[in-house]
């Protein structure tokens, strides 16, 4: 974008001196346009909260081994979310298999979003599990474009069974 701004203006610089004062007008109304717009555009998509799920099966208190893991996870399924490969944006890791303590999650992202977009949502996604289920074994959120979850059991699917 920066370099097509500085194409415009050495082309202004130039041609401006034998130009008709409407053309003038109307190529300073196209630069406003392009210089403003990136100040009004956002290029980081904002996902849509639809629902979350804390399930008080079991609960861990907080500074554990398990919050330490859990925390490893969510941010490493962000990380990872960047890297997520298009058509399929779906991810399925533990932390700490060994130990007492292991946290699975997961992320699936829909399938028409960008990859920029499914990183925006696992990111907001894992920062919004921390803050509403800071203390559960097991959680799921979902969004527009994307779905986060984890816990300490085996997950053998996606989605769990769970009351809403």
């Amino acid at each position: 974008m920066g370099k097509t701004i500085h194409q415009l203006q050495i082309f202004l610089q130039t041609n401006v001196t034998n130009m008709p004062y409407s053309n003038y007008l109307a190529i300073s109304s196209v630069f406003f346009f392009l210089f403003s717009s990136s100040f009004f555009f956002s290029t980081k998509a904002t996902p849509i909260y639809t629902s979350h799920v804390c399930t008080d099966s079991t609960k861990n208190q907080p500074n554990t081994t398990f919050q330490t893991n859990l925390n490893l996870l969510l941010s490493s399924l962000s990380s990872l979310s960047s890297n997520a490969t298009e058509p399929t944006q779906f991810y399925k890791t533990t932390i700490a298999t060994e130990t007492p303590n292991p946290v699975k999650g997961l992320f699936l992202c829909r399938g028409d979003t960008l990859a920029s977009a499914c990183y925006d949502c696992v990111t907001t996604a894992a920062t919004d599990l921390k803050r509403w289920c800071p203390v559960q074994k097991e959680a799921i959120i979902w969004y527009d474009v994307c779905m986060v979850r984890y816990s300490n059991h085996y997950l053998n699917n996606i989605v769990p069974k769970l009351r809403m």
